[in-house]
């Protein structure tokens, strides 16, 4: 008994030195492999352990975290719409177009100057110093995309009129620029002086539309799931070149480490037409949308837009730009569903557009534009097709009988059919134009009345939005139509509410009323849900700011705007109205050095200011010229952008000169300042109530424990090719006999997943005994645990198994376990053929195989992070956890290095202390030893003295 009393003691002596980490609240903490031997103690013991190890843990709740948010950006902006349309990579060693030689090919920049190249390539029309460009690209980007660029019609002298196109090896005098959409405006010194003037987080958002890269003769892959995977793996590949000022935010709990640190917390997220390739016309089934998004989450994605510019299977889109529903109709083969709204305050509409009957008589298309955005409208579009007109009929061109075999198409394959030729109609993207603006509105689109989109949230809409709430995902509604809008704000609440966001918006005004524009009713019920909103900062000056921010802050009920600035993502960025005068350059840096550390560290003093200037030297350093103070931006060009000398925010590192510039309006701009530097706070408090009703949702106690069903997707075609064990490769119509396993079990590096097991034997029954056996492992298998939890066991059996011999020459024989997490086995007997392989086909009635494996739904009991799951486990098994987890611990939150996931470790852990932890146990043996020997030497000496 006196051993045993000893043994606890000792236990307790080695957690009070070194306490289990705790989650915070008393009952929550286990215990680690002391107990591996099976003892078993009395529940006051117990108690009284956790009570010693919550009083010593260092655990506390976090300070509110104080920077400002950008939920809307596109940093790898020119991987989109063919990428030839954006221009620059943010940095170096990141996927971009050829510059020269393989004009479809792409590389990885070595130097600045090759990330930031000059633009003729992409932006330039065709020519024997650039056989990279194309004359419509260059048409269509000029004149209607980036129409707006103060460098447009650079004199260059050629046709289409041309931006200049200087890069970074002439010192960047025109681009960026705050009124180009096109060039990059992102470049990762940028963004850290960002950091440095207080941005905190950003949402980095794939990007790109199918038809517009194919009508600039881009480069493929065209469709919107290709292009997102690589955008997403490259933005992954760009955080982690640069961790020591920024980190992917995987959960709520990073996003407060990350912001903590200093450093930029980057959420992934998903903004394109047809997430998944999903197109509208064709509905999916629940299990491909279920399987896509948890695909998605996979990869890293936590941010998501149901529906983006065109409608999709899941929603209708907001209506509020004529050019979109033109996309729509080429995309998805029809026009949008509108009808009047009986809301005023919508007042968009497309007009009377009238039948036209030919694109000859363009001229006409202005009196059938008389709506608030009509004239924005017509000018584009006047402005394309007088031009795609006129190059048809200029002089040379004439019609090819044959169908794009061009003279000379050998010495320029890259190019669309070069003037010098003729034979423009020959051009892919030329006829896709063509038959674009040939394309007019319904008669039913002939309206005076505002108007909106018919199509709400679907079905399978609601679906997707259900997956993605059990995930704990950060949902953006901001395109939705308004009925979706509202459709989406009514399920979630059948719930109990769900925190949803608005990121690039602004709340409607009744002199420019679109679909598009944020309803302050509607605002207001994100608000009560916990959600946020992101003000669109696209035109806007610091006045204009203020404005949009106020509208914001009182819809949302003062609480959670941050700013939502579309950056790369073919917006202009703010600017300012004053006078480009040197005077007002030098007031404005001179009083900006000197007060904005404080804005963003109220707390500042004399004291500490000299260590905040180390930190963040970009926006705490005067660089002093002939001309006055100027701002020290860049250290590889001799251009010096300066925000009052260049109008505006010409690229992102200016991004703090304009909210400074918002601050110096007097009270109102200081107020709309303070509120916006909590954002930070804002969004992981929405991100964390997102985390918190996924696991209510799932049915998990507010600890992160409980026990939930996990339905796992089918695993097909598993093919057991090469060299067989022994026998000829064929079965010959003996057998095989089939023995198989499928185990479900926690994928043991995070835990946050399962993974399968499956092992497959097939051998012949008689004759040569022809044998093939192979062994597979799925990992990351199935929907992940619910946030802030992690898998801890499989309920009940883990396991099926079958033992059968498929008798005939079927190429379907289905099979159902007695038992265990698998429902059906779908498998290819004997074929009478080579069913024994060297090769990797797998095709129908070709090689003996797995065809499918179904599931049941499966219990699995869910935890926090930092508990282990003993209970019912083998002494080894529980070892073996022990391992892991201490192989895998650090951070709260790191990334897989191979595919970015979350991988949940022990908060704090100190390994030293789990070594003297496991080695106490020798330690209170040998000393309960010792204990009692001294007791029976002590008992000895009383039984002497007694004789």
């Amino acid at each position: 008994m006196a051993f045993f009393l000893l043994l606890i003691s000792s236990r307790a002596f080695a957690e009070e030195i070194c306490p289990v980490p705790s989650t915070g609240s008393i009952g929550t903490t286990t215990f680690s492999t002391f107990f591996d031997f099976g003892f078993r103690f009395d529940p006051e013991d117990i108690t009284t352990a956790v009570k010693v190890i919550n009083r010593t843990s260092n655990s506390r709740v976090s300070p509110a975290l104080r920077g400002w948010v950008d939920l809307h950006t596109h940093p790898m902006a020119h991987l989109g719409f063919g990428r030839r349309v954006f221009h620059g990579a943010p940095d170096v060693d990141i996927l971009m177009p050829h510059p020269r030689g393989d004009c479809k090919g792409l590389y990885r920049p070595t130097t600045p100057e090759q990330a930031l190249h000059n633009c003729n390539y992409t932006h330039g029309g065709w020519g024997f110093d650039n056989g990279c460009g194309n004359h419509i690209r260059a048409i269509v980007i000029n004149h209607a995309l980036d129409s707006k660029f103060r460098e447009d019609w650079g004199g260059s002298g050629n046709v289409h009129g041309d931006h200049h196109h200087h890069g970074l090896s002439e010192g960047l005098p025109f681009w960026p620029h705050h009124s180009s959409k096109l060039h990059q405006q992102m470049w990762w010194e940028w963004l850290k002086r960002a950091r440095d003037g207080g941005l905190r987080v950003i949402v980095a958002l794939t990007v790109n539309n199918e038809l517009l890269a194919r009508i600039t003769n881009g480069d493929p892959p065209f469709d919107d799931k290709s292009v997102a995977d690589m955008q997403i793996d490259e933005t992954i590949r760009f955080v982690r070149r640069h961790q020591d000022f920024m980190e992917i935010a995987y959960s709520a709990a990073d996003l407060r480490r990350i912001v903590s640190q200093n450093k930029i917390a980057v959420i992934l997220g998903m903004e394109v037409d047809k997430w998944g390739n999903f197109g509208a016309g064709v509905e999916p089934t629940e299990e491909a949308v279920v399987q896509e998004i948890i695909r998605l989450y996979r990869k890293g994605v936590r941010y998501f837009f149901p529906v983006h510019l065109i409608d999709n299977p899941f929603s209708g889109t907001a209506l509020y730009n004529y050019l979109f529903a033109l996309v729509n109709k080429r995309l998805n083969g029809y026009w949008p569903e509108l009808e009047l709204s009986a809301d005023t305050r919508i007042n968009f509409n497309f007009g009377s557009v009238g039948a036209l009957g030919a694109i000859e008589r363009f001229a006409e298309i202005g009196q059938f534009f008389p709506g608030p955005y009509g004239a924005i409208s017509k000018a584009i579009m006047d402005t394309v097709r007088a031009i795609i007109i006129g190059l048809e009929h200029a002089p040379g061109c004439v019609e090819w009988p044959f169908e794009c075999v061009v003279p000379g198409a050998a010495f320029f394959p890259h190019t669309c059919c070069p003037e010098p030729f003729g034979f423009l109609k020959c051009c892919a993207e030329y006829r896709e134009i063509k038959r674009v603006l040939e394309d007019l509105p319904p008669p039913h689109y002939i309206t005076s009345g505002g108007v909106i989109n018919r199509r709400g949230l679907s079905d399978i809409g609601r679906v997707a939005i259900f997956e993605m709430m059990k995930l704990g995902m950060l949902i953006d509604i901001d395109h939705m139509s308004l009925k979706a809008q509202r459709d989406t704000i009514a399920f979630v609440r059948g719930f109990g509410g769900y925190p949803l966001i608005m990121g690039h918006n602004n709340i409607i005004k009744p002199e420019l009323g679109r679909e598009r524009d944020a309803l302050p009713e509607i605002v207001r019920e994100i608000s009560e849900m916990g959600g946020m909103f992101g003000i669109g900062t696209v035109h806007s000056t610091p006045g204009e700011f203020i404005r949009r921010f106020k509208a914001a802050w009182e819809a949302m009920g003062r609480r959670a705007v941050a700013i939502g600035s579309d950056v790369n993502g073919f917006e202009t960025l703010p600017h300012h109205e004053r006078p480009k005068t040197r005077q007002s350059s030098h007031e404005f840096y001179t009083d900006f050095f000197a007060t904005y550390p404080y804005i963003l560290s109220p707390g500042l003093t004399a004291a500490n200011v000299e260590e905040f200037k180390r930190q963040f030297p970009a926006i705490t350093t005067i660089d002093s010229t002939p001309t006055g103070a100027r701002l020290n931006r860049r250290t590889f060009s001799p251009n010096m952008w300066d925000y009052i000398a260049e109008g505006g925010v010409s690229h992102y590192g200016l991004m703090p000169e304009f909210l400074f510039d918002v601050y110096r309006q007097g009270r109102e701009g200081m107020e709309v300042i303070e509120a916006l530097m909590n954002s930070a706070e804002y969004l992981a408090q929405t991100w964390e109530t997102a985390e918190r009703r996924a696991r209510e949702i799932l049915g998990v106690s507010a600890e992160g424990r409980g026990t939930i069903t996990v339905n796992l997707p089918p695993i097909e075609n598993l093919c057991p090719y090469g060299n067989p064990n022994r026998g000829d490769r064929e079965f010959d119509g003996h057998g095989p006999r089939i023995i198989m396993t499928v185990s479900v079990e926690v994928y043991p590096r995070d835990r946050r997943y399962l993974q399968a097991t499956v092992r497959f034997r097939a051998e012949e029954t008689t004759h040569d005994w022809s044998t093939i056996q192979k062994e597979w492992t799925i990992d990351t298998f199935g929907p992940p645990a619910p946030p802030g939890t992690v898998y801890h066991r499989v309920v009940g059996e883990s396991g099926s198994s079958i033992d059968v011999v498929l008798h005939g020459h079927n190429c379907r024989h289905e099979i159902i376990p007695r038992s265990g997490p698998v429902a059906k086995i779908i498998l290819v007997g004997d074929t009478m053929g080579t069913d024994i392989n060297e090769d990797p086909n797998c095709a129908d009635c070709d090689d003996t195989r797995i065809v499918r494996i179904e599931f049941r739904p499966i219990q699995v009991e869910v935890g926090p992070p930092g508990e282990r799951p003993f209970e019912g486990m083998r002494t080894r098994d529980r070892y073996m956890y022990g391992q892991i987890d201490g192989a895998n611990s650090g951070n709260n939150s790191e990334q897989n290095s191979e595919s970015g996931l979350e991988t949940s470790s022990y908060a704090n852990k100190n390994y030293g202390c789990s070594i003297f932890s496991f080695g106490s146990i020798s330690s209170a043996i040998l000393f309960s030893i010792i204990i009692l020997y001294m007791l029976m030497r002590k008992r000895k000496s009383i039984f002497k003295q007694k004789i």
